[in-house]
C-alpha cells in the first residue's frame, strides 16, 4: 500500500532469468480506492502484457495489497477463461499481505475509532481491511466464495510469506491464513543452512474458537480448503531484530536478499524457454489496423486498458493492433501540441514495425484533443488520407470547447492564473 513499481526491482533483478518480469504502475499513488478498483487495473495490466508477449504462463509475486489486487484480477482473468484457457497459471505467491484483513487492530483503539481513522487515512481499502465496507458482506468475504478460490486452485503452487514477529504490521495470522498468531519454531527447520531465517510452518493449526469473528472465521476456513506452503520468516538476534516485510521500503535493506532468494526457489520447477515461449510476438503480415488509445489528464495508459481488452475480444485478429502510449505518463501538463507529439513518434514507430493501413483513435478527455492534434500533424505529413486511411475518431468527456466556463465564476485572469499554476501550458489551452 502506498508502494512504488521500483520498491520491487530487487525482486525483479532476480527472477528475470526465470521469464519475463513485469512490475506493474497502474496502481501507484491509488490504493486508497479499494481492492476492486486496484484489482481491475491490475486485470487489465495483465491482459496487454500477456498478448504482447505471447505469454504461455503466468506467475504472481505480491507485496502487501498486491496480494489482494491479485486475487481479485484472478478471478477476472478466469472469468474471461484468459486462465487456463490462454495461460498456464504457476505461482501465486504473497508476502505480508492481510488476506483477513486487519480487525486486530480493534483491540487497541475499538471498532469505531479505528474505522474512522482508517477510512480518513487509507479511504475504501481502509474500511475493507478492518471489514467495514459492508457489515453482512465485506468485500474480503466476497473473495472467498467460489468463483474467487476456483481461480485461486488452479495454480500449481500457492505460497505465503508472513513475519513471525508480534510489532510487525502485518499480523502473522492474517498473511500466513492461520489462527494461531506466532510459531511454534521447537523442531522447525531452516530449509537450508544459506537462509537459517525462513522456514516452512508446517505446523497443526488451532481449533476455530466458536467466539472468533465469524467474518474472519469464514474467509480463513474457505481458503484454508486449498493447499498453502506457508513461509515464516523468524526474528534472529540481531539480523532481523527491526525487520518488518509489510513495508515497501523492507526490499531496499540487506534483510530482503535471503527473502528473494527464497521466493526464487518456488520457480525452480517451473523454468521456462524464454526463447520458445515469451518471446513477443512476430509482427502480422498484411493490413494492419491501428487502434490507439489515448489517456486523459494525469492519466496511465491502463486507465483505457479495459477497452483495448474488450476491443480484442471482439476482434481478435492479428491485423488488428492496439496501441496504448505511456509516452504521456506524468507529462500532460506541457501543452496539447507537446503531447500529441509524443504521442505522434509513437505511432510513427509502429508505424515502421507493422504494415498500418487503417488507423482509429480513441481519447479520454484531454486524450481527445491529443488525438485531435495528433490526425493534424499526420494529415501535415501526407500520411493520411495518403497511405493511412482515418477510420474513426472517438472522444471521451473531451473539452473540444476548452474550459472557459470556470472563468464566468471566478473571472478569466484568476481562472488562467489557477489552472496555468496547476497543469501548465494546458491549463493555459484550455482557457485560449
Amino acid at each position: 500500500m502506498d508502494g512504488f513499481a521500483a520498491d520491487l526491482i530487487p525482486v525483479k533483478e532476480v527472477l528475470n532469468k526465470y521469464g519475463v518480469v513485469l512490475i506493474p504502475e497502474c496502481n501507484q499513488g491509488r490504493t486508497n480506492g479499494g481492492i476492486q478498483e486496484g484489482g481491475e487495473r491490475l486485470y487489465q495490466f495483465i491482459t496487454q502484457e500477456i498478448q504482447k508477449y505471447n505469454s504461455k504462463y503466468l506467475s504472481l509475486v505480491c507485496h502487501g495489497l498486491g496480494g489482494l489486487y491479485a486475487r481479485y484480477a484472478i478471478k477476472l482473468l478466469h472469468q474471461q477463461n484468459i486462465i487456463p484457457g490462454d495461460v498456464t497459471p504457476l505461482n501465486f505467491i504473497t508476502i505480508a499481505t492481510h488476506h483477513l484483513g486487519s480487525r486486530y487492530y480493534y483491540n487497541t483503539l475499538g471498532k469505531d475509532l479505528q474505522t474512522f481513522v482508517f477510512g480518513i487515512i487509507l479511504g475504501q481499502t481502509g474500511k475493507e481491511l478492518l471489514l467495514r465496507d459492508d457489515e453482512e458482506n465485506p468485500i474480503l468475504l466476497q473473495m472467498a466464495k467460489r468463483e474467487y478460490l476456483e481461480a485461486l486452485h488452479l495454480f500449481e503452487k500457492r505460497v505465503t510469506y508472513s513475519y513471525c514477529k508480534s510489532n510487525s504490521s502485518s499480523q502473522y495470522r492474517t498473511s500466513s491464513l492461520k489462527r494461531r498468531s506466532t510459531l511454534n519454531l521447537a523442531g522447525q527447520k531452516p530449509i537450508d543452512t544459506s537462509q537459517p531465517h525462513i522456514v516452512v510452518d508446517s505446523e497443526a493449526d488451532m481449533v476455530a474458537d466458536p467466539e472468533e469473528d465469524n467474518h474472519e472465521n469464514e474467509i480463513l476456513n474457505a481458503l484454508d480448503r486449498l493447499e498453502w506452503k506457508r513461509m515464516a520468516i523468524v526474528s534472529g538476534k540481531s539480523f532481523f531484530s527491526s525487520l518488518d516485510i509489510s513495508k515497501s521500503e523492507f526490499w531496499k535493506t540487506k534483510n530482503a536478499f535471503p527473502v528473494i532468494q527464497s521466493i526464487a526457489t518456488q520457480f525452480e520447477s517451473h523454468v521456462v524457454d524464454l526463447k520458445e515461449t515469451e518471446k513477443p510476438a512476430s509482427p502480422p503480415t498484411g493490413d494492419v489496423h491501428l487502434v490507439v488509445l489515448i489517456h486523459g489528464l494525469d492519466g496511465f495508459n491502463t486507465d483505457m486498458a479495459f477497452i483495448g481488452a474488450r476491443l480484442k475480444s471482439r476482434f481478435p485478429s492479428p491485423l488488428f493492433k492496439i496501441l496504448a502510449p505511456e509516452c504521456n505518463h506524468g507529462r500532460t501538463y506541457d501543452g496539447i501540441l507537446a503531447g500529441a507529439t509524443r504521442i505522434y513518434a509513437c505511432v510513427q514507430e509502429e508505424i515502421k514495425q507493422t504494415n498500418v493501413k487503417f488507423i482509429s483513435i480513441i481519447g479520454h478527455s484531454l486524450g481527445g484533443m491529443y488525438g485531435r492534434c495528433l490526425i493534424g500533424l499526420m494529415y501535415q505529413d501526407g500520411l493520411i488520407p495518403n497511405k493511412i486511411q482515418p477510420i474513426n475518431y472517438i472522444s471521451l468527456a473531451t473539452p473540444h470547447l476548452g474550459s472557459r466556463e470556470h472563468g464566468k465564476i471566478f473571472g478569466e485572469n484568476v481562472t488562467s492564473a489557477v489552472l496555468g499554476t496547476f497543469i501548465g501550458n494546458t491549463g493555459k489551452g484550455w482557457q485560449y
